[in-house]
């Protein structure tokens, strides 16, 4: 966005100076000058998390996405009935961290397969109201690995805060290698979700 600030008097008068005009006096110039917006958003995204826990019975890993966006439209006559607004989630899935050694793993072909499916979304189709005050079901597509899901995750919503909890059945997104005998993938991947809405 662009704005305009006023300068001084001195300012005009050297400007008009170097184009050999007569500089006009207590009078004041107009100059353009360019706003730089880095998002189109003024919410403050960093509370945001989206974490997971890959569990084994020989030993679980911790992971989180370091980057991914959160596309959150409240309905403009009704702003406060969340029930008609849409949330859409885009991961960058190379973006995963998580124990040396295990983070590049997540990364290769029989897990995220981040050279080929590069990003996961979830896209809410409705959003429900809970019997509970601030208490909400989030109906919704998964996408990840190229395959998507129609799933309901419960979150609760204080504010702009949005808390939510969702067992990822792994094996149905093609994720995670069943090969490795006794040290078997839980195929329950429990994922730990905190957005800030707009």
């Amino acid at each position: 966005m662009s704005r305009f600030t006023k300068a001084s008097v001195l300012s005009a008068a050297l400007l008009l100076a170097a184009c050999n005009a007569p500089a006009p006096e207590n009078s004041e110039i107009e100059v353009p000058t360019e706003e730089v917006s880095s998002s189109s958003s003024n919410v403050d995204h960093t509370a945001d998390s989206i974490t997971f826990t890959g569990k084994s019975n020989i030993v679980n890993h911790e992971g989180r996405f370091e980057s991914f966006t959160v596309d959150f439209k409240r309905d403009a006559a009704t702003p406060e009935d969340l029930t008609k607004a849409s949330l859409v989630v885009t991961i960058a899935m190379d973006s995963v961290k998580s124990d040396p050694g295990v983070e590049d793993h997540m990364k290769r072909e029989d897990f995220f397969n981040v050279a080929q499916f590069p990003q996961a979304t979830f896209t809410t189709t409705s959003i429900v109201a809970a019997p509970a005050a601030g208490e909400y079901v989030l109906n919704g597509d998964i996408t990840l690995k190229g395959v998507t899901k129609q799933v309901s995750i419960p979150a609760i919503i204080d504010g702009t805060t949005l808390m939510a909890s969702y067992d990822l059945p792994r094996r149905d997104f093609g994720v995670g290698n069943d090969s490795y005998g006794d040290k078997l993938l839980e195929e329950i991947v429990p994922v730990e979700i905190r957005l800030i809405l707009e």
